[in-house]
């Protein structure tokens, strides 16, 4: 670098010097803003699709009040995010831990409706927008729910997990529901979509602060639901249903 000043007359060092500094900063500063264009932009793309692909957007963007494009990109979010256990497509694939959590709120704040042959329930999204409709039919061992895990992703959702835990087919904490008691899921799921490792932890860090004990507790009781889920190997039917549209309220 000092070569470019060796022919300049009457330069003493220090001017040399801080020409030199001057210029290294200005290298800096340009490959940091590459950096930042390189990482910060979005990549667009054109997409062709059929229409059957383009039909199912459209549901999918009623239901959940996004766009076309953002519907696609939360589903490669959770094909990147979610590590869903896929195996038969027959059964429901094991949903991520934070559906058990959703689970147990619904439960504590009686959001959950059971009829009275305990094979159908009305669970109530936490902020009144949705009502969810499932059933069960524990002859053929077939759950049928209209969420949006359900439906989009293809493991079982909160709603029939809540359902099963209202009947007694999966082990109910109610000290660990108490502590999501009241919570607001939406928010917190959109504020991280398609990734629900870190809607989980923003739970436990930023909106409950949880102590070490209580993930400790929260985590293996997680772990042995999503294991009672594995051993059940429930069964899709045939067709899914749609998930519900919001009220207003």
């Amino acid at each position: 670098m000092f070569e470019d000043f060796q022919e300049v007359p009457n330069t003493d060092i220090y001017e040399i010097v801080q020409r030199c500094e001057r210029q290294r900063i200005s290298e800096n500063i340009i490959e940091l803003l590459d950096k930042i264009e390189v990482s910060s932009l979005d990549i667009r793309f054109n997409l062709f699709i059929d229409k059957r692909i383009d039909l199912f957007l459209k549901e999918a963007a009623g239901c959940s009040s996004k766009s076309k494009s953002e519907v696609i990109r939360d589903l490669i979010y959770r094909e990147m995010n979610y590590k869903i256990e896929r195996a038969d497509s027959r059964f429901w694939n094991i949903p991520p831990k934070i559906k058990i959590l959703e689970a147990l709120g619904a439960v504590i704040d009686g959001r959950v409706l059971l009829s009275i042959d305990k094979r159908q329930a009305m669970v109530h999204a936490s902020n009144g927008k949705k009502t969810y409709n499932v059933s069960y039919d524990n002859k053929q061992n077939i759950v049928v729910s209209n969420d949006n895990g359900s439906y989009f992703a293809g493991f079982i959702g909160y709603p029939a997990i809540a359902m099963l835990m209202k009947m007694g087919k999966i082990q109910y904490n109610e000290n660990l529901a108490n502590i999501f008691k009241g919570l607001k899921w939406k928010p917190i799921n959109d504020r991280f979509p398609g990734n629900p490792e870190n809607a989980k932890m923003y739970i436990y860090t930023q909106v409950l602060g949880l102590s070490s004990e209580e993930k400790r507790d929260i985590e293996k009781y997680c772990d042995i639901t999503l294991n009672d889920l594995r051993n059940m190997k429930l069964q899709k039917p045939k067709i899914v249903p749609k998930p519900p549209t919001d009220i207003d309220i």
